[in-house]
C-alpha cells in the first residue's frame, strides 16, 4: 500500500521552520537572482530530514497481526517553502507483506460478500481533526485498490475497493486513520451445482421410499440411512470452507431443512 502524509508547519510556530526562513531570506538578500522566487521544493530521505529535526509523523497499522508487514519510516520526504515562511511536507511510505485480521460475516454463507480492510493511522494524540494531517493516496496505492481486480482470487470476485479518512481513537486519544478495503464476492457456483443440488437430488431418492411396499422394511430403512449418511457427509465437507460459528448460515438451514 503506497500513501503519503501531508502536513503543514509554520515558521512562527516551529522553531527549525523558523531558522530555515531566517537561511533563505539572508540567502536571498545577498543573491539577487533568487529574488523573484516565490519557494523552493526538494526531496530528502529520511535520514537527511531527521537532521533537520521537523515535525515527523508517526504510522502505525491497527489491525495487522504479524511481524512480517514492511512500514517505511518515511521512504521520501517531499517539502515545499513559501517565502513567507510556510512548509508544506509530505511523508511518502507503503507497507508490504503484511497479515492482518479482519471481522468476516458468514450468516449468508456460501451467497456471502466480505470486506478486507486495512486500518492505518497517524499517531498525533489527540490532535486529529478533519482538516489536517489527512492521508493522501499516492498512484500505487490506487494500483493496490484496483489492480486486484486482475489477480485470480479462487473462489472469490473482486467487486469493489475505496478508502476513506477517518477520525480514529486508540491509546485513550482520536488519531487521524485511513482505511482501505476491498469488496470481495464469493463465487457460490460450487456451492450450488456440487452441494446443494445433489442435496436436494438426495431428497428426491429419499422420498423414493414411499412407492415401497410397507413389508419391504430392510430396503425402506436402507434407502434412508443411505439418504442419511449422504447429508451428514456434505455437513463435513461445508465446515472445512469456513470456521466453527456460533451462529448458523444459510447452507446449514439448507442441511438442517433436509435432514
Amino acid at each position: 500500500i503506497d500513501l503519503q502524509v501531508e502536513y503543514a508547519l509554520s515558521a512562527t510556530a516551529f522553531k527549525p521552520v523558523g531558522l530555515i526562513k531566517e537561511a533563505i531570506d539572508k540567502e536571498l538578500e545577498f543573491n539577487p537572482l533568487e529574488k523573484g522566487r516565490t519557494g523552493f521544493a526538494c526531496s530528502l530521505s529520511p535520514e537527511a530530514f531527521k537532521l533537520l529535526k521537523l515535525y515527523d509523523p508517526q504510522i502505525k497499522i491497527l489491525n495487522q497481526i504479524d511481524t512480517f508487514a514492511g512500514l517505511t519510516q518515511g521512504t521520501k520526504f517531499i517539502l515545499s517553502y513559501s517565502l513567507w515562511g510556510n512548509l508544506n511536507i509530505q511523508k511518502q511510505f507503503f507497507i508490504t507483506n503484511g497479515t492482518f485480521k479482519n471481522n468476516f460475516k458468514f450468516q449468508s454463507f456460501p451467497f456471502d460478500a466480505q470486506k478486507l480492510s486495512y486500518d492505518i493511522i497517524l499517531v498525533n494524540n489527540g490532535r486529529a481533526n478533519t482538516n489536517n494531517s489527512l492521508f493522501i493516496p499516492t498512484n500505487q496505492a490506487y494500483k493496490f485498490l484496483f489492480g486486484i481486480k486482475d489477480v485470480d482470487l479462487n473462489e472469490w470476485k473482486h467487486s469493489g475497493a475505496d478508502y476513506k479518512n477517518d477520525i480514529m481513537a486508540d491509546g485513550g486519544y482520536d488519531n487521524n486513520s485511513v482505511t482501505f478495503y476491498h469488496n470481495i464476492e464469493r463465487n457460490f457456483s460450487y456451492y450450488l451445482f456440487k452441494i446443494i443440488l445433489p442435496i436436494i437430488i438426495i431428497l428426491f431418492i429419499s422420498l423414493s421410499v414411499l412407492w415401497i411396499h410397507p413389508r419391504e422394511i430392510e430396503a425402506r430403512l436402507t434407502v434412508s440411512i443411505v439418504c442419511l449418511l449422504s447429508l451428514i457427509a456434505y455437513t463435513f465437507i461445508i465446515d472445512k470452507d469456513i470456521p466453527k460459528l456460533s451462529y448458523l448460515t444459510i447452507m446449514d438451514y439448507v442441511v438442517l431443512v433436509s435432514y
